[in-house]
């Protein structure tokens, strides 16, 4: 039903979280609870240095997501807001920049909580990324 939290047992003991933001893998789940704080203090990161979008269907065979990332110099920022909201954090050795980077049901439940949190600017960018429509690519 919708709305409900099941999980499904995937290969090598893997577990799928399927709830209300959609599927989850355990592999890029948060290791810390943010505080308010840090809530606050990761917004204005994102603010500063982030942007989300959602994937082109076109050239993603299985559909679309949203992204949100954060790129850096410095990488202990990222790491941190990893660990707060789950995700990845790589590097990209040609621009010299590390890229925090979470998809899908993460990228949506951190777009949420900070959405209260940003400037009018940003928020119409997570908006338009949350509020998708299939009728926007046709």
């Amino acid at each position: 039903k919708r709305g409900e939290t099941m999980s499904v047992e995937m290969s090598r003991g893997q577990k799928i979280s399927r709830g209300k933001l959609g599927k989850i893998s355990p592999r890029l789940a948060a290791t810390k609870s943010p505080t308010v704080k840090d809530i606050y203090w990761a917004a204005g990161i994102y603010e500063g240095e982030g942007n989300c979008q959602r994937t082109d269907p076109y050239v993603k065979h299985h559909g679309t997501t949203e992204v949100a990332r954060i790129g850096q110099k410095i990488p202990w920022i990222l790491y941190k807001i990893r660990d707060l909201f789950g995700g990845s954090v790589n590097q990209e050795k040609r621009r010299k920049l590390y890229v925090w980077m979470v998809s899908g049901a993460r990228a949506r439940g951190f777009l949420m909580t900070i959405y209260s949190i940003l400037s009018p600017h940003r928020q119409l960018q997570a908006k338009n990324v949350l509020t998708w429509k299939r009728s926007d690519y046709n």
